[in-house]
């Protein structure tokens, strides 16, 4: 009976871990896989970056509010949204879906240029948008039209591919030891 209960006990916390925020997190690749780039290409060949809202559970979403900080010194080359943009990407983002979507979403892109400089660890990262009135947020708006809270991940461009991603998993390595000391 013990090992039922815990058993139990283990699934729902993962199950809880699976349900974790929203998250807005940017990627080499539109399937939001990849948080870094160490394959750059000269112009007039851009280096997309692809902005993703991932673990969009439950009811799905509509909108997202956030800003993307570019500490790469590289040159931006252009975004581009399918959905209505207010503001930009780089300043400022409010972006409407149009309707009520799950899964992964691709909010945007944007285009980098590299003039060959050496470069480590030049990073972009979701942060919350200081335009947002009356306090700066990192923010998405679920289908019934509530606001949560959601965190932000970092890319980074480089040329030997040794940055640290940061994006969160849905599930975390744990020991058993660990998950039975949060319920003692």
């Amino acid at each position: 009976m013990k090992k039922i209960l815990l058993l139990t006990l283990a699934l729902t916390v993962c199950a809880a871990g699976a349900s974790m925020a929203d998250h807005i997190g940017i990627y080499a690749d539109a399937a939001g896989v990849d948080c870094f780039d160490n394959t750059l290409a000269f112009p007039p060949t851009t280096n997309p970056v692809y902005i993703v809202h991932k673990f969009n559970g439950g009811t799905g979403s509509t909108a997202s509010q956030f800003k993307v900080n570019d500490t790469t010194g590289l040159f931006n080359g252009g975004a581009s949204t399918s959905y209505l943009l207010i503001g930009a990407f780089t300043t400022g983002a409010s972006v409407a879906y149009g309707g009520c979507l799950g899964g992964d979403i691709v909010v945007g892109q944007i285009n980098y240029l590299w003039f060959g400089a050496p470069l480590t660890c030049g990073a972009l990262q979701i942060v919350a948008d200081p335009t947002a009135v009356p306090d700066p947020v990192l923010t998405t708006v679920d289908c019934n039209f509530t606001l949560k809270p959601t965190t932000g991940g970092s890319f980074f461009f480089n040329q030997n591919g040794t940055c640290p991603c940061q994006d969160p998993n849905a599930t975390s390595q744990s020991t058993w030891g660990n998950v039975k000391s949060l319920y003692r």
